[in-house]
């Protein structure tokens, strides 16, 4: 059985060998890959440094609930709805504003 498959192989393998139109096939194939990496290169970059983005994403989202976290933004939110300002909770919002252009600034 093993001599066979052996046999086969060699005769498929020779005969592609020396087979002019799979070679062609086979440039034009890869040349048309080549060419389609090439024309979607910016794409496939952004897909492969996707990973990158989540980190620093990642690392910016917690910075910026460290400034000021969901309570907080929802008790500011409310004390907004009710005029009553407290100076701490107004600097918190402050330095989230300043955090967030200085991270649009920075990207």
């Amino acid at each position: 059985m093993n001599a066979l498959i052996d046999g086969l192989i060699e005769y498929i393998v020779k005969n592609l060998w020396e087979n002019l139109l799979f070679w062609r096939i086979a440039a034009t194939v890869l040349f048309v890959s080549f060419a389609l990496a090439f024309a979607f290169r910016n794409h496939i970059l952004r897909l492969l440094q996707r990973n990158a983005v989540r980190v620093s994403d990642k690392a910016k989202f917690t910075e910026s609930d460290q400034i000021l976290n969901e309570g907080d933004l929802t008790d500011f939110i409310d004390m907004l709805g009710t005029d009553r300002y407290y100076l701490g909770q107004t600097m918190k919002a402050k330095r989230l504003v300043f955090f967030s252009r200085k991270s649009a600034i920075n990207t």
